[in-house]
């Protein structure tokens, strides 16, 4: 029985931690998502802005 327990407390702590990385990962998806979101942006302003001076 001590064993079982043993297994499973790792078991959680291995849950745990790939539950961190999981949130992680999101975090780093939402950060580059914001990035190419704020480039495309800019590549809009600056067409218009090409486009506006002729």
């Amino acid at each position: 029985m001590k064993g079982e327990a043993v297994v499973v407390v790792q078991d959680a702590c291995n849950f745990q931690q790939m539950l961190n990385r999981l949130q992680q990962l999101k975090k780093e998806l939402n950060q580059l998502k914001l990035k190419s979101l704020q480039q495309e942006i800019q590549k809009g302003i600056d067409c218009y802005a090409a486009i506006a001076s002729h």
